[in-house]
């Protein structure tokens, strides 16, 4: 009953990661899942741990990801995409970094010094006017193919997926800490 609200607010946080006038990157460790990989897929950059790991689980659920349905077929492809999306399958972040997704996979010991000298080899000695108009740009193709995706997906979701059976059992099954009785409806 919350989903009609939260996923347009989540949505929103997507777009105005896209349209932030400025480059944007997500530093992971541990889990990140769902919304959390969703927010990531919206930043230029993911910089990871080596045990950070990646998933959408809402399949699990009888739900799935708008907005890394929308985004994440644009980022790494149509058939890694699916898989992540329909399969729920957790991936780490070497993975990812093959898949072309996250820039930077170091120990969580020297994350942030390598997410440092990274900002310092690409961004310090930039002009700031310059970046600003450079990440719009290079996110030009992403906005114009991401936005309308994520509005059907998010329909869908809504007056689609929230309408069957099986999505309020899923809920149920999660909240009650049980196996789920599909149904197919």
């Amino acid at each position: 009953e919350m989903m009609p609200a939260v996923l347009p607010a989540t949505h929103a946080i997507v777009k105005r990661l896209l349209a932030f006038p400025a480059p944007t990157a997500a530093l992971v460790r541990g889990h990140c899942f769902g919304a959390g990989f969703e927010l990531a897929l919206a930043c230029d950059d993911i910089l990871a741990t080596d045990t950070a790991v990646f998933g959408l689980p809402e399949i699990r659920l009888a739900a799935f990801p708008p907005a890394a349905a929308a985004l994440l077929p644009l980022r790494v492809g149509a058939s890694r995409a699916a898989r992540a999306v329909v399969t729920g399958q957790v991936q780490g972040s070497a993975y990812w970094h093959d898949a072309g997704l996250v820039s930077i996979v170091a120990p969580l010991s020297t994350l942030f010094d390598a997410a440092s000298d990274w900002f310092d080899a690409h961004f310090a000695t930039r002009s700031s006017v310059a970046l600003s108009y450079a990440a719009l740009a290079a996110r030009l193709t992403l906005r114009a193919q991401a936005e309308p995706a994520l509005d059907a997906a998010e329909r869908d979701y809504l007056s689609g997926l929230l309408k069957t059976a099986d999505a309020v059992e899923g809920i149920q099954a999660w909240i009650e800490k049980r196996v789920p009785n599909w149904t197919g409806k």
